[in-house]
């Protein structure tokens, strides 16, 4: 990608020829002023964005992204105004500490969403939001990997040969008829989100903590961080992307060889185990905050209740840094079409499927309170503590017979 450069004396440079790098049409506007476009990459509408820029130390750099309008689904057209208001990008100059950048607008009229921010280093990194690519992952999986309650291996491997990895957090030494859990993130890849919470919730099963020895020693956690692999690489969004989009891609003659293998997978699993419980991380509109996304099916006055009271425990054990509001399900206004990853699972298997929305900017809808890479982690944490909670309760209740 062609570096674009400002015309000054000493010019700032923006560029995204990084690991998950996205950004296309730099240009140079006037001194300390670019204009870009969110590029789509494999999606038909672009969401994700994230650049490096160079020489700004002590300068007030302007952004204009003139295609802001192409950010199009259910929840993020234009039709809702609010959205980008809300979208406040991040930056930072180790990759590790995130901050806020508040000087945002949203022209209603052009589609353009510009945002500026006088930066204290030379170096800077922007991106939509709190960034996690595949060699963050890598790093987390290698801290992890010497406990001994955790086997991570490969489960898939992507077009492009990348691993696909399953961690898997038992304590081996109690036997017996386990629990079983499996937990998805990042089948779109640019939902960024999910990541951290997964490093929260697995953290927290792996702490000394009373409640996580427990878990340990009832359950079997099968987590899957990281689906869309190619695509987080690239810096790509991911969502709707050809063949199939991957969390639509759940049915029996399913097409991206990834999914195929983590059936084969969970398939084998299910047969020497109990599966009670199948969780999957994504990340909601501009403007959403933490929610509990679509039932898995048309589901009973009972099950209802079950899927309430999980919203209820999860509200209640949610941190305050970063909280979830509980959500009430009336009737069957929320039920997927086929082929999501939480319908499939509930129903070939009667397991327990949540989908969860994992904010990427506001944690909750009119409250001036945004999430941070360990405030996520916290709500990972108490997505832990909700399992815990429901540990001995009928929500958790045996599978049925797979059929």
């Amino acid at each position: 990608m062609k570096t674009a450069f400002n015309k000054c004396a000493s010019p700032a440079r923006m560029d995204a020829d990084f690991e998950g790098g996205s950004i296309e049409n730099i240009r140079g506007i006037k001194a300390n002023h670019f204009g870009c476009s969110l590029r789509k990459g494999t999606a038909p509408a672009p969401l994700w964005y994230y650049f490096r820029l160079r020489g700004v130390k002590n300068r007030r750099i302007s952004i204009e992204i003139d295609n802001a309008y192409d950010i199009k689904n259910d929840k993020s057209c234009l039709d809702y105004p609010e959205n980008w208001p809300v979208a406040r990008p991040v930056f930072s100059y180790d990759r590790k500490h995130y901050e806020r950048i508040r000087n945002t607008h949203y022209d209603h009229v052009s589609g353009v969403f510009s945002f500026s921010h006088r930066f204290e280093k030379d170096t800077v990194y922007v991106s939509y939001s709190l960034p996690y690519v595949y060699s963050n992952l890598e790093k987390y999986l290698k801290r992890i990997r010497t406990s001994p309650y955790v086997r991570i291996r490969q489960i898939a491997r992507s077009y492009e040969g990348r691993k696909v990895y399953s961690i898997a957090v038992t304590d081996r030494r109690f036997r017996g008829d386990k629990k079983g859990v499996w937990i998805f993130a990042r089948q779109h890849a640019g939902e960024t989100p999910g990541s951290f919470a997964m490093e929260g919730l697995t953290d927290s099963l792996l702490s000394d903590a009373s409640p996580a020895k427990r878990l340990r020693e009832e359950f079997e956690f099968n987590l899957v961080p990281m689906i869309d692999v190619d695509n987080v690489f690239h810096g790509n969004y991911g969502k709707d992307g050809p063949p199939v989009d991957y969390n639509r891609d759940w049915k029996i003659d399913s097409r991206r060889p990834i999914v195929k293998a983590i059936k084969k997978t969970i398939g084998q699993w299910a047969r020497r185990h109990q599966f009670n419980l199948f969780m999957d991380f994504h990340a909601p509109g501009l403007a959403h905050g933490n929610d509990m996304g679509t039932l898995p099916a048309a589901l009973s006055s009972d099950e209802l209740r079950k899927y309430n009271m999980f919203s209820a425990l999860l509200a209640d054990r949610s941190p305050k840094c970063n909280p979830y509001v509980c959500r009430r399900y009336q009737g069957q206004e929320h039920v997927p079409a086929a082929g999501f990853a939480h319908a499939w699972f509930h129903g070939k298997y009667g397991v327990f499927a949540v989908l969860l929305e994992i904010s990427y900017h506001r944690a909750v809808k009119g409250r001036n309170l945004y999430v941070t890479p360990d405030s996520i982690r916290a709500y990972g944490a108490a997505i832990a503590r909700t399992i815990y909670a429901l540990r001995k309760n009928f929500v958790l209740a045996k599978q049925k017979e797979i059929l």
